[in-house]
């Protein structure tokens, strides 16, 4: 994960690998998004899901949190 500080609205981004190989680049963390719609990946990925408030420095993890939906 990277913190984008640099943008006009700060954000966390994923990165997501299989086996040391990229599947899925740069998703945001946006609270209540269904990460992995919108982009054509594989359907064995499953579905990752962001609940919770706004991630922030102070607290990702702790207000907010990443749930996978397996296939």
């Amino acid at each position: 994960m990277s913190y984008l500080a640099y943008q006009e609205q700060p954000m966390w981004i994923l990165d997501v690998y299989r086996d040391g190989a990229p599947i899925a680049l740069g998703l945001g963390l946006n609270a209540g998004a269904v990460m992995t719609e919108g982009y054509n990946l594989s359907t064995d990925l499953g579905r990752l899901i962001f609940v919770g408030g706004h991630a922030t420095l102070e607290n990702l993890g702790k207000d907010n949190h990443l749930v996978w939906l397996p296939a």
